[in-house]
């Protein structure tokens, strides 16, 4: 495991991230779904930045530290030319790290990566190596 280091005043990340905004879909995991329920299922979302160990997502719902979620994220920007989207997304597998509100009703959630196909991984890290210079 990378150790961290500190990036900004209160705020701790492995890696810089570099702005993202795509869609995004997330659920509360399998193995939490009794215990912390919304009112949908899947909850439609979009990404604010990312790195290869996590990602900032935007969403309607306060979600605690620690609960794990099933994330979705459109593939065409780690794929370019590959026919991405959300017809064949990203699939990973996050812990809540953050969540903090920006308006009513409205959250910022940091996700750490728990379970990401090594494939995508890579992909995520080539991307955001090639966008540096757009870091958050």
């Amino acid at each position: 495991m990378i150790p961290e280091r500190k990036m900004g005043v209160g705020e701790t990340r492995r890696a810089k991230r570099v702005r993202l905004v795509v869609p995004a879909t997330y659920s509360i995991h399998e193995s939490l779904k009794k215990q912390i329920r919304l009112s949908e299922d899947v909850v439609k979302a979009t990404t604010r930045n990312i790195n290869a160990f996590g990602v900032a997502i935007d969403s309607k719902y306060f979600i605690p530290k620690g609960v794990l979620i099933n994330i979705t994220i459109d593939s065409g920007p780690f794929y370019p030319g590959k026919g991405g989207g959300l017809d064949k997304p990203i699939r990973i597998v996050g812990k809540i790290v953050s969540a903090t509100m920006e308006a009513k009703r409205h959250y910022r959630l940091g996700v750490q990566f728990i379970e990401v196909r090594e494939e995508d991984k890579a992909a995520i890290a080539k991307f955001v190596e090639k966008d540096r210079g757009r870091s958050v």
